[in-house]
């Protein structure tokens, strides 16, 4: 059997897996993030899981399907299929060595031309469960507070006090540092999504963290850059909005603390600051009141 053979039936296997699994989140009715919350796993390693592309550990099978209220038992016979070709994918003189999945094996609940799933996250993120073939790294453990542990950084970096009034932050946060931005007033958190950008309840989801990249059009200014979508702040239209990444003046903001530990987003191109309002986000003259002071 050549390698291109052996490919071909890991590929198929998984993809059977990953077409089961996305046909009962689809008939669950629940959105790729509300499995997330309740599975516990990130958005992007559903994703990879749901398209094949990576097969995930039992465990984590048994978790997404008990999210969805369903018996995992359905879903053993597709999976074990899937795991002996990841487990002895073809490479060098092994090439061919998988066996071939059992076209025998029914697929739960098969939604034939079901919609393929967005995919927000620009780059790979932490995979969820124990050691498995994929050699993922756990996922971010939730902190008592509901947020990912490893956004503590990007926050400890973000909240800097000023001596007196307000100051420019000192030391911009690295480009892998991210932080979550919840305001003053309305207490909820900037977030970019499916939905677009919005202030939204805080949920600790890589939708509401933001990565602030120096650009140097103006002193301390730079890019925030959404973590699960890779797109930017941008203040180049009649609102708010979150744009591809252009190092465009309007994708610049300064972020800038104040001595209550708040900060505010203030965009170069217009000089006005992020705020957020019973409905929306909108940028306004600055004038650090609750709407544009974020924690």
């Amino acid at each position: 059997m050549s390698h291109a053979d052996g490919v071909d039936r890991h590929t198929t296997a998984a993809r059977r897996l990953g077409d089961a699994l996305r046909a009962l989140q689809q008939r669950s009715g629940m959105t790729l993030r509300d499995l997330e919350q309740r599975a516990l796993i990130s958005d992007s390693s559903l994703s990879r899981y749901f398209r094949g592309s990576t097969v995930p550990p039992w465990s984590v099978v048994r978790e997404i399907c008990r999210a969805m209220d369903t018996d995992p038992a359905g879903y053993r016979a597709l999976w074990e299929a899937a795991d002996r070709t990841q487990s002895r994918a073809p490479t060098g003189a092994d090439a061919g060595a998988g066996p071939a999945p059992d076209p025998s094996v029914p697929v739960p609940g098969s939604v034939p031309g079901s919609v393929p799933l967005l995919v927000p996250s620009p780059s790979p993120s932490p995979e969820a469960g124990p050691a498995s073939p994929d050699r993922g790294r756990p996922d971010p453990v939730r902190a008592a507070d509901g947020r990912w542990r490893w956004t503590a950084a990007g926050l400890l970096a973000g909240l800097a006090v000023g001596i007196a009034g307000t100051v420019l932050l000192g030391g911009s946060p690295t480009p892998d540092a991210a932080r979550v931005f919840r305001n003053k007033a309305t207490e909820t958190c900037l977030d970019d999504s499916v939905e677009g950008l919005r202030s939204w309840p805080c949920n600790g989801l890589h939708y509401q963290e933001w990565e602030f990249r120096p650009q140097g059009s103006g002193p301390g200014g730079g890019d925030l850059r959404n973590r699960a979508t890779g797109a930017c702040l941008d203040n180049s239209g009649p609102a708010p909005r979150a744009r591809s990444c252009d190092s465009s003046t309007h994708q610049e903001w300064t972020v800038t603390g104040r001595q209550d530990g708040t900060v505010q987003l203030r965009n170069l191109a217009a000089g006005t600051c992020l705020a957020a309002g019973p409905a929306s986000l909108t940028v306004r003259t600055c004038d650090g009141s609750d709407p544009q002071r974020w924690t």
